[in-house]
């Protein structure tokens, strides 16, 4: 009976806190599975299906590999949420750099390059306010 076997976790929260995106939580839910003898696949086979699918790779790798550190160490997850500045990026220009690169593979180049002109809009107005 798969009901003593059951493992109940926030995957969209958890993704959602190391990865910034909710989008990485069907891969982290995989790594769960996958960690706890469940995925009748190898590791090799899941990345490079991760790889053959050519979107967000680096994250959905990430993702899985989060998801397999929840199953076998959960403690180890929930001490670095608990900590706030553990999974902080590091400036601001960091996200934008990652925001940019996700809405390029999102969409295309045109649609990132909006994107950057909002951003320093605000970045004048922010410089301006503050005088």
């Amino acid at each position: 009976m798969l009901g003593d076997r059951a493992t109940f976790v926030d995957a969209t929260g958890r993704a959602t806190a190391l990865l910034g995106d909710a989008i990485g939580a069907n891969l982290f839910l995989l790594g769960c599975a996958f960690q706890q003898g469940l995925i009748p696949l190898s590791l090799e086979a899941i990345d490079r299906a991760i790889e053959l699918n050519g979107a967000a790779v680096t994250m959905n790798r990430r993702a899985f590999a989060w998801g397999r550190l929840q199953a076998h160490d959960p403690a180890q997850i929930e001490a670095l949420l608990e900590d706030d500045t553990a999974l902080s990026p590091e400036t601001a220009d960091d996200v934008v750099a990652d925001r940019r690169m996700r809405l390029v593979a999102y969409q295309n180049e045109n649609y990132a390059a909006r994107f950057l002109r909002t951003i320093d809009k605000v970045r004048v107005a922010e410089v301006a306010a503050r005088r």
